[in-house]
């Protein structure tokens, strides 16, 4: 299992992935938050993962198109 943490800003995004035992295994800065960054990030990674955002209300409002298509597609526990 990978541990993501995902720091949404206006116009950009910063991940971190982290193993089981808490080794980094990735950082990225995603431009323009654009889905597909966000998709490569996570394709990047070996394994499921799970993730949390940080974030204001605002931001998460405006980057609604790209949460929800991702939702979609995430596995539900």
């Amino acid at each position: 299992m990978n541990y993501v943490g995902v720091d949404v800003h206006k116009k950009y995004s910063v991940l971190c992935a982290l193993d089981e035992r808490g080794r980094k295994l990735r950082e990225a800065r995603v431009e323009g938050n654009a889905p597909c960054g966000f998709a490569q990030f996570f394709a990047s990674l070996n394994g499921p993962s799970k993730a949390v955002v940080e974030a204001s209300w605002e931001i998460l409002t405006e980057c609604k198109q790209w949460a929800d298509p991702m939702s979609a597609e995430a596995k539900r526990e």
